[in-house]
């Protein structure tokens, strides 16, 4: 009898007019996904922003959070975004949670392995 190890995946990607989320339970099980949008000021999107994404981890209680790496090279991530994903860092933290990051290249690597070449693919 195999008992195979599994964590949960919160894997978050910031927008421009929002963010997207998808939560696994299990490397082949996804339980939710979304892509809630606000209609807030440039200089308020970032609050917002992180009082949903706070609202998913509590209600999900994620062992890991997945964002994109911003600080690979090529990254064409805003200073906002970028800003964004160190408030996430330092709320997963808080929160003693796993973060990962993760470049846009290793994202295409991983499914090219099953076929998937376009964004669309991915998606």
């Amino acid at each position: 009898m195999s008992h195979e190890f599994t964590v949960s995946v919160l894997a978050l990607y910031p927008g421009a007019v929002g963010y997207a989320f998808a939560y696994f339970e299990s490397r082949e099980r996804m339980i939710d996904w979304g892509t809630p949008e606000f209609a807030a000021s440039h200089r308020h999107q970032n609050m917002v922003a992180m009082k949903g994404i706070e609202r998913l981890i509590e209600r999900y209680r994620p062992d890991i959070v997945v964002i994109e790496d911003d600080t690979e090279p090529g990254s064409r991530r805003s200073r906002r975004i970028r800003r964004l994903h160190q408030s996430i860092c330092h709320m997963a933290a808080a929160k003693s949670i796993e973060i990962e990051r993760i470049s846009r290249a290793q994202v295409r690597q991983t499914f090219a392995t099953v076929g998937a070449g376009t964004r669309h693919e991915i998606a």
